[in-house]
């Protein structure tokens, strides 16, 4: 840490050194920290994507929505492919600012890009997206996915209730 703290201290604009702070920031848990490190390394070298996941999940936890859209929103016009746990977020961020058209294209482009299912979160959003405009088989069958990718997920449980509800909506 002392390191990257003189690193900035002579360079200012050292982005790497400024993200390296906030990696350690985060690790023990000071997320303000953190977030003003990665903000940092942002303004230092605004193509530098690595910090923009790392705001984008302080913003998810804390639940900041705006900021959340307007990060993964900058971070995808900088790299559409390379990130899908960003089209995750952004589509989490558009879901609870009630952008559904947005929030519904996000989670389809992260599954799109998540051939490995690393992100199983995105088949879970997309459910409830689906499920709040009455699209009961597919909100059904994406939780399906869901439960195929993470059976073992701690929502597991909560997941598997709500998928008895949407197959029962499915029946009528």
């Amino acid at each position: 840490q002392r390191d990257f703290e003189k690193a900035v201290r002579l360079y200012p604009g050292y982005a790497a050194a400024w993200f390296e702070l906030g990696k350690l920031a985060s690790d023990r848990g000071q997320l303000a920290d953190a977030l003003h490190s990665f903000q940092t390394a942002m303004q230092a070298d605004p193509k530098y994507v690595e910090p923009y996941l790392s705001v984008a999940a302080i913003q998810s936890v804390e639940k900041q929505w705006p900021q959340l859209a307007a990060t993964t929103g900058a971070l995808l016009r900088l790299d559409r492919y390379g990130y899908p746990q960003a089209h995750y977020m952004n589509a989490l961020a558009n879901f609870y600012l009630k952008n559904l058209d947005a929030a519904e294209k996000s989670a389809r482009e992260a599954e799109r890009l998540d051939a490995q299912g690393r992100f199983p979160k995105s088949w879970q959003l997309l459910s409830a997206i689906l499920a709040s405009r009455g699209a009961h088989p597919e909100a059904a069958e994406q939780l399906r996915q869901y439960l195929k990718l993470a059976p073992q997920a701690p929502d597991a449980a909560a997941a598997r209730a709500k998928l008895t509800q949407l197959e029962a909506l499915e029946a009528k």
